[in-house]
């Protein structure tokens, strides 16, 4: 289940935890997140999406501090809600201005 105010969404996990997305990110944190993942593709990295999802991560309820790394940790399965956002609502902005995670 997903609960939106338009600009951050919050995807509820199946394991009970929850995630906040920023969906409607401010041009200013659009570029700023625009460069970290153009960063990550000149450095021929294969966390490009990774980067991308931390970078837009406003919260979420995991003890862990949101890096690339603590994204390692977590159950592939876990991630379908946060992907789907991610897929339907983010990565379209950044591909309209030209930076493919």
């Amino acid at each position: 289940m997903t609960e939106s105010n338009g600009r951050i969404e919050r995807i509820e996990l199946p394991d009970g935890e929850w995630w906040e997305l920023i969906v409607r990110p401010t041009w200013g944190e659009l570029k700023a997140i625009s460069k970290k993942v153009a960063a990550a593709q000149e450095r021929d990295s294969l966390d490009q999406v990774d980067v991308l999802l931390v970078a837009s991560t406003k919260a979420w309820s995991r003890k862990r501090r949101i890096t690339v790394a603590a994204l390692q940790d977590i159950d592939g399965l876990e991630m379908i809600p946060v992907l789907k956002v991610v897929n339907e609502k983010i990565l379209p902005l950044y591909e309209a201005m030209g930076v493919n995670a």
